[in-house]
């Protein structure tokens, strides 16, 4: 009985076991959260650095792209209109043309416009419009494709400055896909000029004419020219 009664003195109860197990999971939690923390850091650092890779693998493929895009794609031209005679019948007819002038075949272009006839010099009358849409598929590095159009009241007088009543304007939108999915377009607008020849400002005269130009490069050529008369005309 002493001995056991030596046990009861000295042996804690079992309160004292069920606060020490609480502390020993307190410290557990303690030292597994710590654990667990300093994991979510070193895998959080390892997203992070994951992302970057990424970012920086998406900047390098857009620079590259953007690279062999600007140095490979296909660049179409819409060329200036000019007049041609038929190979038939001889007469006088507007060729419209566009030209692959890029790397890579362009798989489309689209080209939307009228050709007008009008008065000349002063652009009030419009004797005759016509419009028309002309889509051209694969056009290959090098190579375009191209249209003529009849044109009925342009005689010859009007291929030269002096004597020309009447004037041709092609106008309206121009637009390709660069071989890359990116689509371009932009508007277009050429004007007749007959075969000209004026006096310059200081000595001597300059030639030319007898084709297509820019509307607004149109407008002061044929102001110019109407200003500066050679003298025998």
């Amino acid at each position: 009985m002493k001995a056991l009664d030596v046990l009861r003195r000295y042996w804690p109860d079992s309160s004292f076991w069920t606060a020490a197990a609480t502390i020993a999971i307190a410290l557990a939690t303690l030292v597994y959260t710590h654990y667990s923390r300093k994991q979510w850091e070193a895998m959080n650092g390892q997203l992070g650095a994951m992302r970057d890779q990424l970012a920086e693998s998406r900047e390098q493929n857009l620079l590259t792209r953007q690279q062999l895009e600007g140095t490979m794609s296909a660049v179409v031209v819409f060329q200036e209109p000019r007049l041609t005679p038929d190979p038939l019948t001889g007469e006088t007819t507007l060729l419209i043309q566009v030209v692959n002038q890029g790397h890579v075949t362009a798989p489309e272009s689209l080209t939307n416009f009228e050709i007008n006839t009008i008065s000349f010099p002063k652009e009030g009358t419009v004797f005759e419009s016509m419009a028309d849409a002309l889509t051209f598929k694969q056009l290959v590095p090098g190579g375009g494709n191209s249209k003529a159009y009849n044109l009925r009241g342009f005689s010859q007088r009007d291929r030269d400055f002096l004597t020309q009543r009447k004037t041709i304007t092609v106008q309206g939108t121009f637009g390709f896909d660069n071989g890359f999915g990116r689509k371009f377009e932009q508007a277009i607008c050429y004007s007749y000029i007959g075969r000209f020849n004026f006096k310059n400002e200081g000595a001597g005269s300059t030639s030319g004419g007898d084709g297509f130009y820019p509307c607004e490069r149109f407008k002061e050529l044929v102001s110019y020219i109407l200003k500066h008369p050679l003298p025998n005309e």
